[in-house]
C-alpha cells in the first residue's frame, strides 16, 4: 500500500474518495440497523395490543388439571387477566392489590389469573389464594400474540373481545394511579420486600 507524505493512504488523498468512504460507512451502518431492527422484530416480543385490538380467547390447565377455554369474547362481564409468576418477587409484592381489586369489583369484571409457570405453583396459591380461576398452561404463542412479556401484567378485555387497558408491571406509580382510576378503587399498595433474615 502507498503512504502519502502525511502517512496516509494514497488513496485517500483527495477529499472526494473520503466523501465517498464516509457516505459508504453512513450506508452500511444504517443498513446493519435495520437488519437489526428486522431481526430483533421477528424474533422478539410483540407489542402489548393496543388498545381496541380483538385477542383470542385462551386454552389453560385449571387447577384440577384439565384444559378449558377461557372466552372473552362474549363473556357476561368484561374480564381482567391478570398475569404472574411463582418466584416473581414483584407479583408476590403486589398480591394484595390484584387480591383487594378482585374483591371489591367482582361484580362487574370477571378475574382470570394465569401463571406463567407450573414451577411452584400450589405452594404460592397456598400463600397467596386468589379468590378467582387460575390457570397455567397457555401456549407460548398465545402470549406472544397478547404481547405478554413479564411479569405481572394486567390486561383487561371488554365482552367483545377487545382490549380495553393493559398495564405491564405492578402497581404502583402509574400503573397504580392508571388501575385505581379505571376501576375506581382505592389500593393497598405493595407489600414490603421480604429481607433475607426473615
Amino acid at each position: 500500500m502507498e503512504v502519502g507524505a502525511k502517512g496516509e493512504p494514497t488513496w485517500l488523498r483527495d477529499s472526494g474518495d473520503r466523501l465517498l468512504l464516509l457516505v459508504l460507512l453512513a450506508a452500511s451502518l444504517t443498513g446493519n440497523v435495520i437488519l437489526g431492527w428486522k431481526l430483533r422484530r421477528a424474533g422478539g416480543a410483540i407489542d402489548p395490543p393496543p388498545v381496541g385490538q380483538t385477542v383470542p380467547s385462551l386454552l389453560g390447565t385449571n387447577f384440577a388439571g384439565k384444559t378449558e377455554a377461557i372466552l372473552l369474547r362474549g363473556a357476561r362481564r368484561p374480564t381482567v387477566l391478570y398475569f404472574f409468576r411463582p418466584g416473581c418477587r414483584w407479583c408476590e409484592r403486589n398480591a394484595a392489590n390484584i387480591q383487594a381489586l378482585a374483591g371489591s369489583r367482582h361484580s362487574c369484571y370477571r378475574f382470570v389469573a394465569i401463571s406463567l409457570s407450573d414451577e411452584e405453583l400450589k405452594p404460592y396459591l397456598a400463600a397467596h389464594p386468589f379468590a378467582f380461576d387460575v390457570y397455567s398452561g397457555v401456549s407460548a404463542a398465545t402470549l406472544k400474540q397478547l404481547g405478554v412479556r413479564g411479569t405481572p401484567q394486567t390486561i383487561v378485555v371488554s365482552t367483545e373481545g377487545r382490549v380495553m387497558k393493559n398495564w405491564s408491571g405492578a402497581f404502583t406509580g402509574d400503573v397504580g394511579r392508571g388501575v385505581e382510576s379505571q376501576f375506581g378503587v382505592r389500593l393497598p399498595g405493595l407489600t414490603a420486600e421480604r429481607t433475607s433474615a426473615e
